[in-house]
């Protein structure tokens, strides 16, 4: 059990993952209310264990007794926690009682995680005060967990609606500071059948195309509510609803209202770009000795596939229900010539979304010539919810320890660079806004990710934002991600009756390094007839409490 890292909290109720199963295990009492059992039986300490730190023995009971058939803890000397000896399922009911022997004893833990639940000197964000009873009296906490997501009620009011617990769980009871006395009574479990998985796809039509082709909208949800919505118009991905640590649900990718927004134009909000995401020098490069010529759509140079690119396409689409995940598999075809582009590139795209909260996209493509292709999702992430303001006080890390210098065209000079003591370094976790300054015109980078030659697919950034609690992993097989810190975005877009302005989103798109098929020295981009282009993007999302 990690120690609290919040020096305010006291008592703690807690579901720990992984503990070892050290003792045999003990039967449990029936208890009188309908398909629940009791741990505590009022007499003694039966099925529990007891662990202390601050130097002192783990594993005895030393400091625990029963008082009016109540388990008691007098932490005063060491911090403890009373573990029960059972692993639990991740679809539980549990029931409780507790009290503190004093205003400064109260507080909630769950999963390691910290809940203030009374209201104390110094305590820092009084967020559950109202929720709980004065120091003596009891409270009632209930956890309802269903596919290991819990909702937390205590004295009747819904203090959490969405945390996530993990699988293997435990239930410890215990103190985490030298303050005083916690009693816990009437604890009860009752194991539930798992629920039906509620991982579906729904489409619905989102607009029409000029010529009146249907725009369907495809929307994947979770058993947890979480929901990515995928429009077959650029094979965007126009919402991403995840909570926050108060289970409050937000679109966290910024978006458009309507699909007639998306058709005037629009700086590529989570569209899928290509055949080749970033920039190609001199918009030409050079192919088994034959020069291919690209439409010059970025001040002489090519950039996202030119002026037709992927992301204004209309893509087939079909649903896919798998067991572990919701999914929508769309695709394209780009013929000959795309462009300037040589061969006919069929392309697909999936996206699925699991019940980690994991949205996978993957991206294959095949060719009848010799041809490049570099794909990605040009997605802007705000944690804090599309259109709430800028991102500069979220906190990025990036698993790249080089970066790619670039001319005033943003081509790449073909130099590799340390990021180290630079503001280009987020090899630890740092907030977007803290050296912005320091980069003319804002972040707009390709890093070189950290790559083993056995671990293809690997952690390429973190993103966490303090206000709302949200956080996002980003892993790819791709060896770059371009960052970029929406520096040219203006309130000519919003949603919502909300207008975006520079800097209120962050990119991260997971790619092959610009430029590439005029870099020999970077890694290829080439695809030939056999071949089949493959690369995937996993977004993970959670919650910092």
């Amino acid at each position: 059990m990690p120690r609290s890292t919040a020096a305010h909290l006291i008592g703690a109720v807690s579901l720990v993952v992984g503990l070892p199963l050290v003792l045999p295990p003990v039967a449990w009492a029936a208890d009188a209310c309908s398909g629940f059992v009791r741990l505590d039986n009022g007499r003694d300490l039966s099925g529990w264990y007891a662990a202390r730190w601050n130097g002192q023995p783990t594993g005895d009971l030393s400091g625990w007794s029963v008082v009016d058939g109540a388990i008691h803890l007098d932490s005063s000397k060491a911090r403890s926690h009373l573990f029960h000896r059972k692993t639990f399922s991740r679809n539980v009911i549990i029931r409780l009682q507790f009290r503190a022997g004093r205003a400064a004893d109260s507080g909630l833990n769950l999963h390691g995680k910290q809940f203030q639940v009374r209201d104390y000197p110094n305590a820092g964000p009084k967020r559950y005060a109202s929720a709980a009873k004065p120091a003596g009296q009891w409270n009632d906490l209930e956890l309802d967990i269903t596919n290991g997501i819990a909702r937390i009620t205590l004295n009747g009011h819904v203090i959490e609606k969405a945390w996530p617990i993990g699988n293997n769980s435990k239930l410890g009871l215990g103190l985490q500071r030298e303050l005083g006395t916690f009693d816990f009574r009437n604890i009860r479990i009752k194991e539930k059948g798992a629920t039906r998985n509620r991982l579906d796809v729904q489409r619905s039509v989102f607009g029409k195309m000029p010529d009146g082709r249907p725009v369907h909208l495809y929307t994947l949800t979770n058993s947890h509510g979480v929901r990515a919505k995928v429009m077959t118009f650029g094979a965007t991905l126009i919402a991403v609803e995840v909570p926050d640590r108060r289970g409050q649900f937000a679109n966290v990718t910024l978006y458009l209202d309507s699909l007639g927004e998306y058709l005037k134009g629009h700086p590529l909000f989570g569209s899928v770009v290509g055949r080749y995401a970033n920039r190609i020098s001199g918009a030409k490069f050079v192919l088994d000795g034959v020069e291919y010529r690209l439409e010059a759509n970025a001040r002489g140079n090519h950039i996202h596939g030119g002026r037709n690119g992927f992301q204004k396409r209309l893509w087939r689409a079909a649903p896919e229900r798998r067991p572990d995940a919701a999914a929508v598999k769309l695709w394209l075809r780009s013929p000959d010539g795309d462009a300037g582009y040589p061969g006919n590139l069929d392309v697909t795209v999936t996206y699925s979304l699991n019940d980690e909260n994991e949205l996978r996209i993957d991206y294959t493509a095949t060719t009848d010539k010799p041809t490049v292709v570099n794909l990605t999702n040009h997605a802007y992430w705000n944690l804090a919810g599309a259109g709430s303001g800028d991102v500069l006080s979220h906190r990025l890390m990036l698993n790249a320890d080089h970066y790619l210098p670039a001319d005033a065209r943003k081509i790449p000079t073909g130099e590799i660079r340390p990021v180290k003591g630079t503001p280009m370094d987020f090899t630890r976790p740092m907030p977007i806004g803290s050296r912005i300054d320091q980069v003319p015109g804002g972040y707009d980078h390709c890093y070189v990710l950290k790559k083993r030659p056995s671990k293809r697919f690997s952690l390429a950034a973190r993103l966490d934002d303090p206000s709302s609690g949200r956080t996002m992993e980003v892993w790819t097989t791709q060896p770059g991600v371009q960052v970029y810190t929406a520096n040219g975005l203006s309130d000519r877009f919003g949603a919502g009756g909300r207008r975006y302005g520079p800097h209120h989103a962050v990119c991260l798109e997971t790619q092959h390094y610009p430029d590439s098929p005029n870099k020999p020295q970077f890694p290829s981009t080439v695809l030939r007839p056999g071949q089949t282009y493959h690369e995937w993007t996993v977004h993970r999302f959670g919650v910092r409490r």
